[in-house]
């Protein structure tokens, strides 16, 4: 795809947007100093092993209240 064309389409996607969009797509545009993180195969194994213990029920998971209940605890059991 050509600069050209890629402005062309954007052009096309702003015109049909809903206000919500257009705001997103102009953060979007703004930010230009986000990066998209990079990581080494090691990582991306462990996240993808993490990943599948997670979807195939091998690992535990918590509930947002019995992670904020975990944190209180060691709060208060270390002093913090």
């Amino acid at each position: 795809m050509t600069l050209a064309a890629a402005k062309e389409k954007l052009h096309g996607i702003i015109d049909h947007a809903d206000e919500e969009k257009v705001f997103q797509l102009l953060l979007l545009a703004e930010n230009n100093d986000y990066k998209t993180p990079v990581y080494d195969e090691q990582t991306l194994g462990m996240l993808r092993e993490r990943s599948a213990e997670y979807l195939s029920g091998k690992s535990k998971t918590y509930t947002i209240e019995e992670s904020t209940e975990r944190i209180k605890k060691h709060r208060q059991k270390n002093g913090i």
